[in-house]
């Protein structure tokens, strides 16, 4: 069935009639397309979405004929539309991703496209994908960097968060943009608070930045941005994983963070986010966090539930391999299963058990804390 200029006007009505005169299995391009329309209807888009995922699975070459019939709606003016469009390619893109690349081209297109909000669609969309296959973005990741050197501050934004998505993945394709990426850093006028997403990753394969990296991630940490602040302590703490010389520094940096005084919630968050940080590092090497254990240990009383919480974790992943220099806490670790708050009391269980598996000699006394704990929880 191609032509619909006879279906209902109204949406419920047209799916119904879609539902009854197109086969799945040999959906047309038209049939593709009068499914695509009904995503602009708020009640009709669930059906167009279920219909268009038939039609991909059943129909020959479905999914590149669903993703092209998909086009006009990556750049939709109604956000929510080329939302949904968007949710519809990554699914696509699991069936068959070789089958897009006539639409990462459209996407591509669109990167640059005079209609500023067209061209925020295209970006988000293209990092929809770049999240579930970044295989498919990755032979595009030249021109992408190239971005970096435009003169719109948006489009330099955008390609900074695209190389984020991707620098988990091909670090080392996106490494040739790490001079680029550092010079913004030192651009007062650009918006560098995406910066530590692609620049972290990047320093890790390439050792002949990592000091300036390092530099300006611990600069940030002082931003005036609390989420700004808690993304370059979590990036300051990947670093010592490929350089262990910077272990000390950033352990460092870290509780100078988590000490800084309490009071407003965003600071305590920051605050909660370095001790967590730091409490990967401990996983990693429990002995490079030994040394600063009586200062994770200040913070078991906090003001701040999530800094008392982070403390313990870090006591805990310590125990693990050194319970020997946790011993000395089980005390304080005890008197936490009495804490107001109830996700400190659970820290505390989980860093107690930790302890107690690795220790024999606390064991008897944690176990009996640990019974009387779940009695009293369970009434």
């Amino acid at each position: 069935m191609t032509d619909h200029t006879n279906a209902p006007d109204d949406p419920a009505q047209r799916v119904d009639y879609l539902r009854e005169t197109v086969d799945p299995a040999t959906a047309t391009d038209a049939d593709i397309d009068a499914w695509c329309e009904l995503l602009t209807d708020y009640n009709a888009r669930t059906d167009a979405d279920e219909a268009l995922g038939e039609i991909a699975k059943e129909s020959p070459d479905g999914v590149r004929r669903v993703a092209e019939g998909l086009h006009p709606y990556f750049v939709h003016e109604t956000k929510r539309v080329w939302e949904i469009a968007a949710d519809i390619l990554t699914w696509l893109s699991l069936v068959d991703p070789d089958a897009l690349d006539i639409t990462v081209d459209f996407l591509r297109e669109h990167l640059d496209a005079d209609d500023e909000y067209r061209r925020e669609a295209a970006w988000s969309v293209l990092g929809k994908l770049a999240d579930v296959t970044p295989e498919l973005v990755r032979p595009h990741v030249d021109e992408i960097i190239e971005y970096l050197d435009h003169d719109d501050a948006g489009l330099q934004s955008e390609a900074i968060g695209m190389l984020g998505r991707l620098s988990d993945t091909y670090p080392e394709a996106i490494a040739s943009a790490g001079d680029d990426l550092l010079a913004i850093t030192r651009d007062e006028s650009v918006d560098a608070s995406a910066l530590p997403g692609p620049l972290t990753p990047i320093a890790l394969v390439r050792p002949d930045i990592v000091r300036p990296v390092v530099e300006n991630l611990r600069d940030t940490l002082a931003a005036e941005a609390f989420q700004v602040r808690i993304r370059a302590a979590s990036s300051l703490a990947t670093i010592p994983v490929a350089y262990p010389d910077e272990r000390s520094l950033v352990i460092d940096d870290l509780l100078l963070l988590a000490e800084e005084d309490s009071g407003e919630h965003h600071t305590d968050l920051v605050r909660g986010a370095a001790l967590n940080s730091l409490r990967n590092l401990a996983i990693d090497d429990p002995d490079a966090v030994v040394p600063e254990l009586p200062r994770v240990r200040d913070h078991l009383d906090d003001e701040s539930r999530l800094v008392r919480e982070a403390a313990v974790d870090i006591l805990g992943s310590v125990a693990t391999e050194r319970p020997t220099e946790v011993r000395s806490n089980v005390e304080d670790l005890l008197a936490l299963l009495a804490d107001e708050d109830e996700h400190v009391q659970l820290s505390a269980v989980r860093a107690l058990g930790k302890l107690a598996a690795a220790d024999a000699t606390v064991a008897p006394r944690v176990v009996e804390a640990v019974h009387e704990w779940f009695d009293r929880a369970e009434k």
